[in-house]
């Protein structure tokens, strides 16, 4: 994913590759097919916050806490580790759409 920093649509699948990933390892039929249902959404999403050059490095540090974390067993770890990165995710989203209508509505 931080290769892919400058190409949104790169970043967009690589970071729906983590996430897709991440869900199988809990062997849960549930969340996996959650999480397919969900892609199209996601990747618009995805694309369109990958458009700001803070994404990676503000993402990144949770990613790969989680990762270590799973490969080190600790549930605990990773569930908390993904609670934070859901939340980064959710502030930059918050961010990207306040950017968007400042710039719709011309105050920016």
């Amino acid at each position: 994913m931080e290769e892919a920093a400058a190409d949104p649509p790169v970043f967009a699948v690589k970071d729906a590759g983590v996430h897709r990933r991440l869900s199988q390892t809990t062997h849960s039929p549930l969340r996996i097919g959650l999480l397919d249902s969900m892609q199209g959404l996601l990747a618009a999403v995805r694309e369109t916050v990958g458009k700001h050059a803070v994404v990676v490095d503000r993402v990144s540090p949770t990613h790969r806490r989680i990762m270590e974390c799973v490969a080190t067993r600790d549930a605990d770890g990773a569930r908390e580790a993904m609670r934070k990165h859901l939340a980064i995710a959710l502030e930059i989203q918050k961010e990207v759409i306040a950017r968007q209508a400042a710039k719709t509505l011309g105050t920016v």
